[in-house]
């Protein structure tokens, strides 16, 4: 089934803020197609190069000039949103740095070369021509916004460089999305919910409190057409925007509401308040993250036992993590030093490993040296299966593009220090 192209936003930052930003104009024609051969110069780690950094990701050493994969990465390095940025790059970075001290891609290192976008649609337009003409990548990570992802894709259509994106607003044959996408998340959101509740005789109560943005609104009225269908009704819903950060009318309406679950798509840094104000009114019912292990540091400040969240990769424990979850630990822990269980499990950042780790496996299938052309046409129809992270993962899977297949309940543990698997949910078409 053709998904609707839709408006989607990032939904899982602790800082966010909203962006009304337009596309922005596109670099000259004239300019040579930069994905015939990589940029020849290589910096050390690290160092400014041009409004962004020029780094060798992970392994340290600089890649071999005439014979290394470029990969771009547009990200803000500064301001509100430079948490977000991290996620992103130390995703992708961690993935290059364990394939370059693997031997690389069939031999070849990879090379990364980040531009900051300052999460501004019109400063992506600079840093995407600068990407694609300086710097020659094949390929380019993009985010945090739809908005920034939008601003990046004529450009990079031009150039013919796939441009992977946390969040899409709508379908292109060059853009590729690595986020959850939570309006797809409906039916299967009904599904965790009854799976926490129970089965129940009356229809199950439901309130659901989510951010105020195009996306979320449509993840809000996909659970509430499918409720009556799956025994479930909807008592109270709604919308918080992005600088809500008083929660208690909200919590004094879903009380009175008396749900079964609570369901939350929103800021996951107001979440702990919300929790604590449900508690402190008598409603100790589950409450459920749709924004995956963000959920982690609002249990974390409540101590609370009945916190849930879902989300369309496994989380990761270091000590049982298996397959393609078991490396992902591995190279984070190597780029990073960090294992604590929180800090692997941020969404952001484990979702743009996951899209560097199909993009390595697409340049390995593509041969060197790969055009942004030729990566594209791999990711648009190769099948990646990465167990024990995120099975049947693939771009080719539907005509909407969206790479997902299975999404994962978990109860997270009161000190966020780990979360027991409660059931697998498969995405339906």
């Amino acid at each position: 089934m053709v998904h609707r192209s839709t408006r989607r936003s990032l939904l899982a930052l602790t800082a966010i803020v909203a962006l009304a930003l337009g596309v922005a104009a596109c670099s000259s024609d004239n300019a040579a197609d930069p994905t015939d051969s990589p940029n020849s110069s290589s910096a050390s780690v690290g160092a400014e190069t041009s409004g962004g950094q020029d780094t060798t990701s992970g392994s340290g050493k600089p890649a071999a000039a005439d014979g290394s994969h470029t990969w771009g990465v547009s990200i803000p390095l500064a301001g509100p949103l430079a948490s977000s940025g991290e996620w992103v790059q130390t995703g992708v970075e961690s993935l290059v740095g364990a394939v370059n001290a693997g031997g690389g891609l069939d031999g070849h290192q990879v090379e990364t070369k980040t531009q900051d976008n300052g999460a501004d649609a019109s400063k992506t337009a600079v840093t995407t021509t600068q990407l694609a003409t300086s710097d020659q990548v094949s390929a380019i990570f993009n985010g945090p916004t739809s908005a920034v992802c939008s601003s990046a894709q004529p450009i990079a259509e031009r150039y013919s460089i796939p441009v992977l994106c946390y969040a899409v607003a709508e379908v292109k044959d060059n853009i590729f999305t690595y986020g959850p996408q939570h309006e797809r998340m409906g039916g299967v959101s009904l599904q965790a919910a009854r799976k926490v509740v129970g089965d129940t005789s009356e229809p199950m109560k439901m309130a659901l409190v989510y951010l105020n943005t195009a996306t979320t609104i449509e993840w809000a009225d996909s659970v509430e057409a499918a409720s009556a269908a799956a025994n479930a009704s909807v008592v109270f819903r709604d919308k918080v925007d992005f600088a809500t950060t008083d929660l208690s009318s909200y919590a004094a309406k879903i009380i009175a509401a008396k749900p079964d679950i609570v369901m939350w798509d929103g800021v996951p840094v107001v979440l702990n308040g919300f929790v604590k104000a449900l508690r402190a009114g008598g409603l100790d019912v589950p409450v459920m993250s749709i924004d995956g292990a963000s959920a982690l540091g609002a249990v974390a400040a409540t101590n609370d036992k009945n916190v849930y969240f879902m989300q369309p990769f496994a989380a990761l424990d270091p000590a049982t993590a298996t397959g393609a979850g078991k490396d992902y630990v591995e190279a984070v822990t190597a780029h990073t030093g960090k294992s604590d269980y929180e800090y692997l499990n941020t969404p952001v950042r484990v979702a743009a490993y996951i899209g560097a780790l199909a993009t390595s496996e697409a340049a390995t299938k593509c041969g060197f040296p790969c055009t942004g052309k030729d990566l594209q046409e791999k990711l648009n129809t190769m099948k990646f299966d990465f167990q024990g992270l995120a099975p049947g993962f693939s771009w080719a899977n539907r005509d909407d593009k969206y790479p997902y297949s299975t999404f994962f309940l978990y109860q997270a543990h009161p000190d966020a220090a780990g979360a027991d698997e409660l059931g697998t949910f498969q995405l339906e078409d």
